[in-house]
């Protein structure tokens, strides 16, 4: 029995021992093997943020192939559209095959092949027709500085300067820069071409000392005015059925500077929840001033009010047309093309301006 017992402690002994031996053998041999795994996880597992950049590389090279595609590009550059092309199903093809490397490279390759496109067309057409514009702008401006084309001209002059930019090669043909001016100059020019004006005499469209359409004003903006906004209407949305076509009208109206009356009820009007703002009568000039620049925003609001409701009426079921209307008060600021006369209450001056046009068509 102590015999038994002697031995087992023994044995118990020895096992324990050689259990700790293999124990801290297999826990060295543990953290040396973690390290060498460490190192070869990143060329093992595929690296995701590789693969991402890739994927966006590729797909920003699709988008570029797809413009150039678009602008014909396959016929006047054909030797960088061939390179385009051919780089893009080059990364593609590596791209699926996980050569994510190859495909980074053929993938730049594409873009910058479709910039080198981009570039060319934009100095070859972009360019040459902003440049033309402008000239036709101020053709059909003329000295009207009230007309709305002339906005357009420093953004173009902007469009001009963008050109030499390329040209010297101190700016890369971005898409999203492309994609702009491209539209833009689209758009500039249907504004250009569709945009008509007419002028009206306040004397003639308003009864003396009101801001309320007359019988003979309404009848003039039906005929020369809604007739041909109409006109216009029906012609883009015959060519456009599936857009959002937007119809602007800016309506500008000026006054002559005579003193009002303020016994008259005009002036109770026109002052009406204004009483704070209207300058005080020991500052007559500028209390002659706010009076006018209320008439006239008064008369050209009355203007765009009739034209929007004649028009709702007749697009009420087009849901593809939309007006856009600008009513302006120019007070007694000497109208453009109207000279300077002694006379304050000069008729000349007593003017409505009204501009009409496709401002946008949006898909």
């Amino acid at each position: 029995m102590i015999y038994f017992k002697f031995k087992s402690k023994i044995g118990n002994k020895i096992s324990y021992q050689l259990k700790m031996r293999v124990g801290a053998s297999v826990y060295n041999l543990f953290y040396m093997i973690i390290p060498v795994v460490i190192l070869l996880l990143p060329a093992c597992a595929p690296n995701i943020k590789l693969i991402n950049e890739v994927e966006n590389k590729i797909q920003k090279a699709e988008e570029y192939y797809k413009t150039v595609e678009e602008l014909d590009a396959e016929k006047k550059y054909a030797d960088s559209f061939s390179t385009a092309k051919l780089e893009l199903n080059r990364a593609q093809s590596y791209f699926s095959k996980k050569k994510v490397k190859k495909a980074r490279q053929a993938a730049s390759n594409s873009m910058i092949a479709s910039q080198k496109i981009l570039k060319r067309y934009y100095l070859d057409e972009i360019a040459p027709q902003a440049d033309e514009l402008i000239k036709e702008i101020r053709t059909k401006a003329g000295d009207d500085t009230d007309n709305p084309l002339n906005e357009y001209v420093p953004e173009l002059h902007a469009m001009l300067d963008y050109g030499r930019e390329l040209e010297t090669d101190q700016e890369t043909a971005l898409l999203d820069k492309f994609l702009n001016k491209h539209g833009r100059i689209k758009s500039i020019r249907r504004s250009k071409d569709t945009l008509s004006s007419k002028k009206i005499n306040a004397d003639v469209s308003f009864k003396p000392g009101e801001y309320n359409l007359s019988a003979n004003g309404k009848r003039i903006l039906e005929k020369g005015v809604i007739k041909k906004i109409i006109a216009i209407k029906n012609r883009y949305c015959e060519k456009y059925p599936q857009s959002m076509i937007t119809m602007k009208i800016e309506i500008k109206g000026y006054t002559d500077r005579i003193r009002f009356n303020e016994s008259k009820p005009l002036f109770k009007k026109l002052t009406k929840s204004l009483e704070s703002r209207l300058p005080p009568e020991s500052e007559p000039k500028k209390r002659r001033q706010f009076l006018n620049q209320r008439l006239s925003e008064l008369r050209a609001k009355s203007i765009s009010d009739y034209i929007v409701l004649q028009l709702s009426d007749y697009h009420k079921n087009d849901s593809n047309f939309k007006i856009d209307p600008k009513p302006v008060g120019m007070g007694e600021i000497l109208p453009s093309g109207v000279k300077p006369l002694k006379s304050v209450g000069d008729s000349k001056r007593r003017l409505c301006k009204i501009y009409f046009y496709i401002a946008h068509i949006s898909n």
